[in-house]
């Protein structure tokens, strides 16, 4: 939209400095023209409440409402300088409202917030009202000897200043019912309600002395201290303490003409910003990008596969079963494939060795697995009750196929403990302990997931074996080293979502050769030896034939869905006619996989909110905060086409270290859906505070970026089609005084400041 240019400050001043000139004795100087200065007022929403605007000495200049809706107001001021903007409540009119839980309360006549402005004649601007404002204006009083009638706009804009970087948002500007400044008011709240002998406005009071020099001191003041781990919980970076539990944010610099801070602003983010970040694709990676293509080659390197280490355990586990049904002390099969030899030794009581053999490679262990939870008698209770412990220490394979290059090692160590305990529909389930190999060593300090079953369908035996349902995996601490780089965190699954198109299916597809292992014996104990076994998957029958030992193995190429497979262990038909004196075959499918694509079951069920809290960090460089990471359309999307779009909210609070830097606070969102994506990005350092937000449509081809800093300085964009609009739309404005506007000159984007300079862009 277009807006009307107004006069800038200087040319203001310069146009009434003329008027007094001439003769003909003394003429007045003329009114200053009216600026509607409007904004909300928060507490919460302070709805009804009494808005007055006044000079520093006190004279009146206009008074009005907030609305009865969303607290916000508007006021017209004829005037030119400093403006005190207060709002206060009237007992039995005035309500606050709390727009999360749309509740009310009365506002009492001993709620009074404070803000600042300076104002320009017939320049508009927005003015909020709020906890922040109220810390500026008694950061202002302080500096102008705790006498507001004196306060001079170069001491409001200090003030201004040392709040913002404390805080990260513009104070005045930044809407304090939205985004951080709503969130940093919130963690303001939760004090409150903590102290029942304390309101908001007395937590702020306590805020504003404890911040009257501009400077925090966790350890002395106690408001500040408790305001930040509030904040720390709520994943909200801020400034209010530093790693030593102080912080004095640097000295205000040098006043500023609004050209100049626009100027310093984009030298900003051509140099720090585009460090962090390479936005115009130049062939010059920035820090994060820099660090993505450390990390992913890093990762590359690293030789570890946890995946089939669960797979190596779980066959593990499953041997011991069928050695413990079968009496045996020694069994060797080939539960994983032909080439691959498991062979399992009982050394004590629940107590195992093993070694799983390839050719001249021999990898080896030990399991403890307590038997008596594998009697018949108890057996039927596993899935009721009881706690199954496994522990494991040795070495296992990479992967499904030996890796043979030169100077890598096929194996990885294991050592900790697996822990089941059932549940009448399931089984919850923790890990803990140390993963290693080939110099990556990681501390799996907590693994905890839950199975669930559904009751299945009896057998010929009448015995009901309970079916699959879902596994969740919950949270997983980690620490160690991968690749070079230093991770100490955990993930957290907060929830799952059951997609309605994998549910019917059990999960995906299966579109690629599945291989089937299992063992078959008879009745009597004895092998089921050179005899037939028939499998049918997705109603198509294979016929296979048992080695000496009774053991079996598929090869099976096509398309399945997770559902086929659980049909399938209940369709293996075997020849009872091979047993001897009337024994029946027995048979346990013991491996079901398509090794060449992912596939998920789970019925359907997806992580739909994982978030991951900790450090990642090498020399000189950390990421170190909060990622959370939403799939809002999990539950619906259409995850069998290739044109699907997964809706997405994604947001990151943390503190940036790049190399010879110093440290940045820094907030990162980015949320889409069917017509269009939001994008928010800040960051805080020393005494800089940039704030980006954007909204684009789908494709990312036409939007509005809007860039602000913590003093009032704003740069509007406009994109088309990709490019910036350079008609007069996209402008950089103070307050709302226009300070420059974007133009073309030479097919390059320029800004044309009010001085008469330009600046370009790249």
């Amino acid at each position: 939209m277009k807006k009307k240019i107004v006069l800038s400050s200087i040319a203001t001043v310069a146009l009434l400095s003329l008027v007094g000139c001439g003769g003909g004795g003394p003429v007045e100087d003329a009114a200053p023209k009216s600026a509607k200065i409007n904004g909300t007022a928060v507490d919460d929403l302070i709805l009804n409440g009494i808005v007055t605007a006044k000079t520093p000495s006190g004279t009146v200049l206009a008074e009005g409402r907030t609305s009865t809706t969303d607290g916000s107001y508007a006021l017209n001021v004829a005037h030119t300088g400093i403006v005190l903007v207060n709002v206060t409540c009237e007992d039995g009119n005035s309500t606050m409202l709390n727009p999360t839980t749309n509740t009310r309360q009365a506002c009492g006549s001993d709620v009074t917030l404070n803000s600042l402005a300076d104002v320009q004649a017939g320049v508009d601007q927005t003015v909020h009202i709020s906890p922040l404002t109220q810390i500026v204006y008694q950061r202002a009083e302080a500096q102008a000897g705790d006498n507001i009638a004196s306060v001079t706009a170069a001491e409001f804009e200090d003030a201004r200043d040392e709040v913002g970087v404390l805080f990260g948002v513009d104070p005045i500007a930044d809407n304090p019912a939205e985004g951080s400044a709503a969130q940093i008011i919130g963690a303001i709240h939760t004090l409150a309600d903590a102290d029942d002998t304390k309101s908001v406005i007395d937590i702020t009071e306590d805020l504003a002395n404890e911040l009257s020099d501009g400077s925090a001191d966790g350890s002395a003041d106690a408001t500040v201290s408790a305001l930040t781990e509030v904040m720390a919980d709520a994943n909200l970076t801020n400034n209010l303490v530093d790693n030593n539990g102080t912080y004095t944010p640097p000295e205000n610099p040098a006043a500023l003409s609004d050209v100049d801070a626009a100027k310093a602003l984009f030298t900003e983010l051509r140099t720090q910003a585009m460090s962090v970040v390479d936005y115009n694709n130049s062939g010059t990676p920035g820090f994060l990008d820099t660090e993505a293509q450390s990390m992913d080659a890093a990762l590359n390197d690293v030789t570890m596969n946890i995946e089939y280490m669960g797979d190596v355990v779980n066959v593990l586990a499953e041997a011991i079963g069928n050695a413990y049904e079968q009496n045996l002390t020694h069994m060797s099969e080939t539960p994983m494939g032909a080439e691959r030899v498991f062979t399992l030794d009982k050394t004590g009581t629940g107590a195992w060795s093993y070694s799983i053999t390839e050719g001249s490679t021999t990898w080896s262990g030990t399991v403890s697995f307590p038997e008596i939870l594998l009697e018949d008698e108890t057996e039927a209770q596993l899935y009721t009750t009881g706690t199954l412990t496994m522990a494991v220490n040795g070495t296992v394979p990479l992967d499904y196929t030996a890796v043979t290059e030169a100077g890598v090692t096929d194996s990885q160590s294991f050592e900790g403990t697996v822990t089941a305990t059932k549940k009448a529909t399931g089984a919850d389930i923790s890990l803990a302990g140390k993963v290693a190999s080939n110099g990556t060593s990681i501390e799996l300090k907590e693994a905890t997931a839950e199975l669930a079953y559904t009751e299945g369908q009896a057998d010929a035996d009448g015995y009901t074996d309970p079916v699959f349902d879902y596994f969740k995996l919950n949270k997983v601490v980690l620490q160690g080293i991968v690749g070079g780089y230093t991770i100490d965190g955990s993930v957290t699954v907060n929830s799952y979502a059951q997609n309605a198109g994998l549910a019917p299916k059990g999960g995906f597809d299966i579109i690629s050769t599945t291989y089937f292992d299992g063992r078959a014996s008879c009745s009597d104990g004895t092998n089921y030896s050179n005899a037939p076994v028939q499998i049918t998957l997705g109603g198509i029958a294979h016929s296979v034939t048992t080695d000496t030992n009774g053991h079996f193995y598929d090869q099976i190429a096509g398309s399945y869905t997770i559902n086929d497979f659980e049909n399938a262990y209940s369709t293996v038909i075997f020849d009872d006619s091979v047993c001897q004196d009337g024994a029946s075959a027995q048979v346990y499918v013991q491996y079901a996989e398509s090794w060449d694509d992912e596939n998920i079951a789970n019925s359907g069920w997806l992580p739909n909110d994982i978030t991951f809290a900790g450090a990642i960090s090498r020399t000189g460089a950390s990421m170190k905060g909060t990622l959370n990471a939403k799939w809002l359309n999990a539950a619906t999307m259409d995850m069998d086409s290739e044109d699907s779009t997964p809706f997405v909210d994604v947001t990151f609070n943390g503190k940036l270290q790049m190399p010879e830097r110093p440290e940045m606070l820094a907030t990162l969102t980015f949320e889409n859906n069917a017509t269009h994506n939001t994008i928010g990005a800040s960051y805080t350092y020393d005494s800089t505070v940039i704030n980006m937000s954007a909204l684009f449509d789908t494709d990312m081809e036409n939007g509005d970026v809007a860039v602000t800093t913590h003093t009032g300085l704003r740069a509007d964009l406009k994109i088309t089609d990709g490019d910036l609009v350079t008609d007069g739309t996209s402008t950089v404005t103070k307050d709302g005084s226009l300070v420059g506007t974007f133009e073309e000159r030479s097919d390059m984007p320029v800004i044309k400041y009010v001085d008469g300079s330009f600046e370009s862009l790249p």
